[in-house]
């Protein structure tokens, strides 16, 4: 299996090229959701949680929308009173 994924441009389209043998093998399937993914008008709304030991990444659903789930907020509202009160 080949994948690729280049950019000639910074602000064109990027290329995309998928090369396998088996398409029913899962890798396959993941490496080509993960490319097209990459590829597409979804990755300018791909974000990193900015939450405390937090490692996960999120779709921004909305333009608010700053953490990957709740709980992550909840982390990083508890973290600045703690950082505030101390």
């Amino acid at each position: 299996m080949t994948v690729r994924l280049e950019w000639t441009d910074p602000d064109a389209t990027p290329v995309l090229g998928l090369t396998a043998t088996d398409p029913s093998d899962l890798p396959t399937q993941l490496a080509r959701s993960v490319v097209e993914f990459l590829a597409g008008p979804q990755r300018e709304r791909l974000r990193a949680c900015p939450a405390p030991r937090c490692v996960r990444y999120f779709v921004q659903d909305h333009g608010r929308q700053t953490h990957c789930k709740t709980s992550c907020a909840n982390r990083a509202r508890a973290s600045r009173h703690y950082a505030r009160n101390r």
